[in-house]
């Protein structure tokens, strides 16, 4: 389709004017001499930007006539010899396109056409493009405020965003950063659900999206959630049987899994389904379910890997980053971090956290090494208190204490704590001792919890993360053919 950009000069065609005494005619202006593209050739011109058309100045002409496909807007010179255009839309404007005519009162020229293709390229990607203030964990509570934004441009003319009916707009909606509040609980804000739309000052008009989803807390299922650092964790076992009933299974005496959740081979966990193929072996390849590309070995492609398995929509298994940076998130919300391994041993309590993120995030969370990290995560009181932790033999004070008979790096020997009462009901990470299936035989309950990793060896055993009733360590363990808990971690 061809636009036409009219003049309205009043001209009749063929009209004739009397100048002066000598009854002289006007003429019709003569053909434009040749257009000129404001590009080097071949030309080509990204959406978005600008350039010039023009023609010489022809004598006697008093306006000129352009005629223009829709891929092109005119931002100045209309009715002149001189346009400045942009492009609009990618694609090419064919040769014989594109044509000018010069006229005044006695008439139209003939017209100028340009026979040479103009090429308008796409825009480059933008990852990223559209962002959020929500750091971490992509999850938010009811009535929480955020925004989502773009960054500021000052070749943009004006924004338009577009929520879905679960957010309410705060302010900021025709600006480059628009404030939100969630105004309902346990939704998912889909991904692509939250997009702007931008015009430029060139009239380019583009809509972009936020790609991610977002979780509004709490979930109906799972209310106990809650963020640790940057990552929000539920702070319940996964207690889901997939769609058909059959993955995983509970312990004998909590039937319907409503007090430990249930217990789920690394396959189930993984997949979600009870049988079938399991892609996630050692070296395996591919993309997880938040567009990042990984590798399944012992290295920092696999640490950060996030597949939903088993989890809810928005959740994913907790990968090897996951695991080091709840015992961060502990250490930093609740006060608890330590400069060295010695201000712990001094204090008797505390976490210290060596930088070993980046190289070795699955390294056993010892005491020797971390402090007390599984002391602050449990989530009952021992036996003899009327909770689930049972008595190691070398538990001392009611099971409340573990004693170290020999020294152990900088830990003398002596009673070091298993639980920070207050701390504990604090944090809220709930860890029960739930124990374990291996094939059919279940057993360690009271004594050990073991929840999955999304973690992987050469031996294509699995990373679990282990808490038991005997020391405060917080360890790393890699097996195969067991049947254990899984905690979530929302997708970021």
């Amino acid at each position: 389709m061809k636009r036409f950009i009219q003049r309205t000069t009043g001209l009749m065609a063929g009209l004739l004017l009397v100048v002066s005494c000598q009854n002289n005619e006007l003429e019709v202006p003569g053909q434009p001499d040749f257009i000129v593209v404001g590009l080097e050739y071949p030309y080509t011109i990204q959406m978005g930007d600008s350039f010039e058309l023009s023609v010489p100045e022809e004598p006697g002409a008093e306006s000129y006539f352009w005629q223009l496909p829709e891929m092109l807007n005119v931002l100045e010179g209309e009715n002149t010899s001189r346009l400045l255009v942009s492009g609009l839309i990618e694609g090419v404007i064919p040769a014989g396109i594109i044509t000018v005519t010069a006229i005044n009162a006695a008439g139209n020229s003939t017209p100028r056409t340009l026979w040479k293709d103009i090429t308008i390229t796409g825009l480059p990607p933008r990852p990223a493009y559209v962002q959020t203030s929500i750091t971490g964990s992509l999850t938010v509570d009811m009535d929480e405020e955020f925004s989502v934004y773009v960054p500021d441009d000052e070749t943009i003319a004006t924004y338009a965003w577009s929520v879905p009916e679960a957010l309410t707009v705060v302010d900021g909606s025709e600006t480059s950063r628009v404030i939100v509040r969630a105004n309902r609980k346990s939704v998912n804000i889909p991904a692509n659900a939250i997009s702007v739309t931008t015009v430029s000052k060139t009239g380019l008009q583009e809509t972009h999206h936020f790609e991610k989803m977002i979780v509004v807390l709490p979930i109906d299922e799972y209310h106990t959630a809650k963020r640790y650092g940057s990552k929000t964790w539920m702070t319940v076992n996964l207690n889901y049987a997939g769609e058909d009933g059959t993955v995983g299974r509970t312990a004998p005496d909590d039937p319907d899994g409503s007090k430990y959740g249930r217990y789920y081979t690394w396959e189930e966990a993984m997949t979600g389904l009870s049988a079938g193929d399991n892609p996630y072996i050692y070296g395996a390849a591919g993309t997880d379910d938040m567009g990042n590309s990984y590798t399944l070995n012992d290295g920092v492609t696999s640490y950060n890997v996030q597949i939903r398995g088993i989890c809810p929509e928005g959740w994913h298994i907790p990968n090897a980053y996951d695991f080091y940076d709840l015992a961060v998130g502990v250490a930093d919300d609740y006060g608890l971090r330590k400069n060295s391994i010695e201000e712990v041993v001094s204090a008797v309590a505390g976490i210290y956290l060596p930088d070993n993120r980046e190289k070795n995030p699955m390294a056993p969370m010892n005491m020797i090494d971390y402090g007390f990290i599984a002391s602050y995560l449990r989530g009952s009181r021992p036996a003899a208190e009327g909770g689930m932790w049972a008595a190691h033999s070398n538990a001392v004070d009611n099971g409340t204490m573990f004693n170290l008979t020999k020294a152990s790096g900088k830990f003398p020997a002596g009673k070091y704590p298993m639980y920070f009462p207050d701390e504990i009901e604090r944090i809220g990470f709930n860890v029960l001792p739930c124990g374990k299936y291996t094939g059919d035989t279940f057993g360690s309950f009271g004594a050990y919890s073991f929840h999955w990793t999304a973690t992987v060896t050469s031996s294509n055993k699995h990373y679990r993360i282990t808490i038991g009733n005997n020391s405060c360590n917080f360890s790393t363990y890699a097996e195969s053919g067991s049947s254990n808990n899984v905690r979530c971690v929302a997708n970021y």
